[in-house]
């Protein structure tokens, strides 16, 4: 094989991002005495039967309960600007992320016959750490993104993928007659620098919209939240659009390759102070 057979098979492998994938595991196994996370699965199959979307679950990772659900994105030379206007705290713990569980139906009670049970899900404000930054707004450049979509859509899809990946478990939960609930958090790892953009609100100008004064922070990871995805969830009972609008918040974990790893070493999914219940009970 020539130089130049070698170069443009390299590009190919190079382009299809499957090596960067293939590094943050190397890199997970390589450090899980460390952190304690072990890998449940990676390039995990999905599918939604009832609208034909599907697709590969890049890594899920597991400690006890928690699912720590990843997309890898290789980018070139790309920068992923978070927006965060100046009086939002750069210390939030809260993350909304899925949980599931299985519930015996009640009309099953019978020491007779074995139980039926149903799936059971909802949206919560669980306390993740470490804390991080959070925000709403990204504004994505690079040359190997010209095209490609926002944020908001590769969001959306990982969040899709949670939903179908959340009924296959507790579908083996059910036939295991099982109960263990789990919680579902949504990762997003890429080699993009991570920016933090602090501006204040009253000096941008309503003429052109531009920015008078800014000050920017690279950040090792943050939250991304807002409302993504058009479904409420199964226990939602929302009694207004403010109400809607919150269950269809979800939070996504954006987080730069290099800091991965010393991220997961501090990681905990807990409640929140003064709660002593799971939303599952």
């Amino acid at each position: 094989m020539t130089d130049e057979q070698s170069k443009q098979l390299k590009s190919i492998v190079d382009a299809s991002g499957f090596v960067f994938q293939l590094s943050i595991m190397d890199n997970i196994q390589r450090t899980k005495d460390k952190h304690g996370w072990d890998i449940l699965a990676h390039e995990h199959p999905w599918s939604n039967l009832s609208n034909g979307d599907e697709g590969f679950i890049d890594i899920i990772l597991k400690q006890n309960r928690t699912r720590l659900v990843i997309e890898c994105k290789r980018t070139k030379d790309a920068c992923w600007v978070f927006i965060n206007p100046d009086g939002k705290s750069d210390e939030i713990a809260p993350a909304r992320c899925l949980w599931a569980d299985i519930h015996q139906m009640r009309s099953t009670f019978n020491p007779v016959t074995r139980p039926v049970y149903e799936i059971v899900s909802g949206a919560y404000d669980f306390v993740v750490e470490p804390t991080s930054p959070e925000s709403e707004f990204c504004a994505i450049r690079g040359s190997s993104e010209k095209d490609k979509p926002l944020l908001e859509r590769i969001c959306g899809k990982l969040l899709r993928a949670i939903d179908c990946l959340l009924i296959e478990e507790m579908e083996i939960m059910k036939k295991k007659e099982y109960q263990d609930a789990s919680i579902y958090v949504p990762v997003i790892v890429t080699n993009a620098k991570l920016e933090l953009c602090h501006f204040d609100p009253e000096k941008v100008s309503l003429k052109d919209g531009f920015l008078s004064d800014v000050q920017f922070e690279t950040v090792p990871f943050i939250r991304f939240r807002k409302s993504l995805t058009t479904a409420l969830s199964s226990s939602a009972s929302p009694s207004s659009i403010t109400d809607a609008s919150k269950d269809r918040e979800r939070t996504i974990l954006v987080i730069n390759a290099d800091s991965l790893c010393g991220i997961l070493e501090n990681m905990k999914v807990k409640l929140p102070p003064y709660t002593e219940a799971y939303p599952w009970r």
